[in-house]
């Protein structure tokens, strides 16, 4: 039987497609990439199965076994045909493009960067009742140690390749990756891909944070999403679908939800307690948390970007807290603040700006662009956007923070930090302004006349004056009776 994965590959030429291969799989540096790719896909095809509005029909289960460094991932999605079988696996060819379908995957890199590594490779599928199988051995020799393009064992046994079935879409994709990889940085990528997996914490974070599992539609209202199974040596995993938030980490560290607000419920509290004195003020206005969820925001002029917005405000020290249950693996994955990008209700996991420029900023920010043309910002590997567009998002993000008084309130945040000079947003006429309308000027015989102190300078002028006065009292006092 012919070659089908070699006709479509012969359009270039041999070297040149290894090296391009290579170069995909190099350009992949997350150990969660290969999770998030296979993913996507199913979640794809359960859309172009379901549509949106019924994509809670739609389920996906994900099976790992660490020690084989295998893993499968089923779904009920819209199914392959067996010719199609062989061009997915082509750098750069995507049916979704192709067939102007797909929401969440486009540019043909995901899967061939995941098949390429793979020693085993079978993917079962049926389509409008037709039920086609492929199976590969070691297509990642043909990359790594320069030998010819495989046939699928079907090709190979002449078996016929499609039968007719009276059952439901659907695929399954299982495969297998070397232990011992002849690339050390495949390897050691492979080895923390399946790690990752054996720690319950982790790999719930990862998959909700940096992955369609995840999916941005759960903090925005709708709720609604595909049925997710998660066994991890046998064994289920219970993972939500749904965006970790900001506001979930903290409720598991602190083990309840004393003060955490929505930004609406908190305003209240700012303007009922205007008019107390400031201490008791700041006190009553304390929160460990805020945050917002905006719908509908511009982003730019001339091709606006139509994008949501999920902040919180939070301390810090919470989500170094959580972090610390995800190090038992030592992977290079924890929760950071920041502002981070998501995609059509999907998390991508880049982070556009780290708030670097100051260490004590509290926030969390996720900006969900619903445009699906900025996949085509994206480089293969989803490890950032053009700087142009990363701008634009970032510089919004900053007037939304100031706009909606999320700078104003950070100093009520728990840990938020007194950032002052690190702080880009710290206005000290303003600063001094707020203090001065909590004074009262009282005339009297000191230099201090200004009250409360609230300054610890102001304290300790006031105090020195109160001694100094206390020596020339009792000096005056001496002098009138020497006895």
């Amino acid at each position: 039987m012919q070659n089908s994965l070699k006709t479509e590959l012969s359009r270039l030429e041999e070297e040149q497609v290894r090296s391009n291969i290579e170069r995909i799989i190099s350009s992949y540096r997350h150990v969660w990439d290969i999770y998030t790719e296979l993913l996507q896909n199913s979640a794809d095809a359960i859309l172009e199965q379901f549509g949106e509005e019924n994509i809670e029909s739609g389920f996906i289960k994900l099976e790992i076994d660490t020690s084989q460094h295998q893993l499968s991932i089923t779904d009920n999605g819209i199914g392959i045909l067996e010719d199609e079988m062989s061009k997915i696996l082509v750098t750069g060819k995507s049916l979704k493009r192709q067939n102007n379908k797909g929401k969440f995957g486009f540019m043909g890199y995901g899967f061939t960067f995941v098949a390429f590594q793979s020693e085993y490779l079978r993917i079962e599928s049926i389509k409008n009742n037709k039920k086609a199988t492929k199976t590969y051995k070691d297509l990642y020799k043909f990359v790594y140690s320069n030998e010819d393009i495989p046939n699928s064992e079907e090709e190979n046994n002449g078996n016929n390749q499609v039968v007719d079935v009276n059952e439901e879409n659907g695929t399954k994709i299982t495969l297998k990756f070397p232990v011992d990889f002849p690339n050390e940085c495949v390897k050691e990528a492979l080895a923390a891909t399946f790690r990752i997996a054996e720690q319950k914490t982790l790999i719930q974070a990862v998959l909700r944070t940096r992955s369609v599992v995840g999916l941005l539609d759960s903090v925005f209202g709708s709720g609604k999403s595909f049925k997710f199974e998660l066994y991890v040596n046998n064994k289920a995993v219970e993972l939500p679908t749904g965006y970790l938030t900001t506001r979930e980490i903290v409720k598991e560290v602190l083990k309840n939800d004393n003060m955490i607000y929505s930004r609406q419920d908190y305003e209240p509290i700012i303007k009922a307690t205007e008019t107390i004195p400031r201490n008791p003020r700041d006190q009553a206005r304390k929160a460990i948390l805020i945050e917002e969820k905006i719908d509908e925001v511009k982003i730019g002029e001339r091709n606006p970007l139509t994008a949501r917005f999920y902040i919180a405000a939070t301390s810090k020290s919470h989500i170094n807290t959580y972090n610390e249950k995800l190090k038992s693996t030592g992977e290079d994955y924890q929760i950071e603040h920041g502002l981070w990008l998501a995609i059509c209700g999907m998390p991508t996991g880049i982070c556009l700006d780290a708030f670097e420029h100051s260490n004590y900023l509290p926030y969390t920010v996720v900006v969900d662009i619903l445009d699906k043309s900025l996949r085509n910002d994206l480089d293969a590997g989803r490890k950032g956007i053009s700087d142009y567009r990363t701008k634009q998002i970032v510089k919004k993000a900053f007037e939304l923070l100031k706009d909606r008084n999320f700078i104003k309130y950070r100093r009520y945040v728990v840990g938020g930090g007194d950032t002052r000079i690190s702080d880009p947003f710290y206005d000290p006429k303003q600063e001094l302004r707020e203090k001065l309308e909590e004074k009262e000027f009282i005339e009297s015989n000191l230099n201090f006349r200004y009250f409360p102190p609230v300054e610890e300078q102001e304290v300790v002028i006031l105090f020195t004056e109160f001694i100094q006065g206390y020596f020339i009292l009792n000096r005056s006092f001496s002098v009138s009776n020497p006895n």
